[in-house]
């Protein structure tokens, strides 16, 4: 079955799952899904480790994360997949604001900062705690619910609860609006009693009345649904919802580069710079010391421990033991250098 995992929760989410990263995409893999998307709510922690895996097991990964949101008439969640590296670069933006934003009900995210950031972006109508969802089972009328499903890409269809899913059903048959299968696998295949029972009761703390759910191969999950959805009206929507809504968010996302790769580059470019700073640093400090025209031996031994470190990577931490020796002796101190070290001119 061509199945994409178009929301998933790990255990850097504020959601409870007892599932890390490299484990929901190695699962993903194993049982055939094309990709996985990381939807954490109000974390994007688990980025690296599910990257990583998925260049492992050949397995395409979605960047995106389900972020608390708030406006004038509701606080609900919303779903965000990146469809470009701008989308990505919003969901980053957008997570700058979440932790920013702290209001009495707690730190989330305004429709307005959203709107603002969605160039890049595909919205998703939660399932869980969404503000479609929300308003069908507080029962609003059919316009209301058309309203609110036209300002969101894709809506996420879940299982259960059936009178809701079966609502959502028939309002993207209405607005045409792509409607896409999504479950919420929360632990490992064939979890223990144990499991099932730390779960439970964890959930229960939180003031949560979630049950555990283990994550089962795509074809089990997508005859779940089918014996669900039985009704002459529900099947045609149903199908498009495991098949074509999935297939379509997928044809909206371009390939991304790694943000491992987008990390290195950056690294070695704040090297540069901490490299050239240092040279400049010390270009003065020789002048200082030894005037216009040191030496041939000290100008040797200046170029070479900085070729050194330049071949090191190791700039940045001079300029943090200038850092940390300056400090000391405003503060009255003394600093001397140990080790390794104590023979570098540079130094010196």
């Amino acid at each position: 079955m061509n199945w994409i995992e178009l929301h998933t929760d790990t255990s850097a989410s504020e959601q409870l799952s007892f599932l890390d990263g490299p484990q929901i995409v190695s699962l993903c893999a194993n049982n055939g899904c094309t990709a996985v998307a990381c939807t954490d709510r109000n974390s994007i922690l688990s980025y690296l480790p599910m990257e990583q895996e998925a260049a492992y097991r050949g397995i395409h990964l979605l960047y995106g994360v389900t972020l608390d949101c708030a406006d004038l008439d509701d606080r609900y969640a919303i779903t965000l997949l990146a469809k470009n590296e701008l989308g990505r670069r919003n969901i980053f933006a957008l997570m700058r604001l979440l932790e920013g934003n702290q209001f009495p009900f707690g730190r989330c995210v305004t429709r307005q900062q959203v709107e603002a950031h969605r160039e890049g972006l595909l919205l998703g109508a939660s399932a869980i705690d969404g503000q479609l969802t929300r308003a069908i089972q507080l029962r609003r009328g059919i316009r209301r619910l058309q309203q609110i499903a036209a300002g969101y890409d894709y809506l996420e269809f879940p299982l259960e609860p059936y009178d809701t899913a079966a609502q959502l059903l028939q309002l993207s048959k209405e607005i045409s609006a792509p409607l896409c299968a999504i479950r919420s696998a929360r632990l490992a295949p064939n979890p223990s009693e144990a499991e099932r029972h730390a779960f439970q009761a964890i959930s229960y703390d939180r003031g949560l009345e979630e049950r555990p759910s283990p994550y089962l191969p795509p074809e089990e999950v997508a005859e779940q649904f089918r014996a669900l959805y039985v009704l002459p009206g529900e099947r045609q929507g149903l199908e498009q919802a495991l098949s074509q809504g999935q297939a379509w968010v997928m044809e909206q996302i371009a390939p991304l580069e790694p943000l491992q790769h987008l990390l290195n580059q950056n690294a070695e470019a704040a090297e540069m710079d901490r490299q050239k700073w240092l040279r400049s640093q010390a270009e003065a400090a020789l002048l200082r010391k030894y005037g216009a025209s040191p030496a041939p031996g000290i100008v040797q031994r200046f170029n070479w421990e900085l070729e050194r470190l330049a071949q090191l990577g190791m700039a940045g931490q001079v300029l943090l033991m200038q850092e940390i020796a300056k400090g000391t002796r405003e503060a009255g101190g003394q600093a001397s250098i140990a080790g390794p070290w104590n023979s570098s001119f540079l130094l010196y």
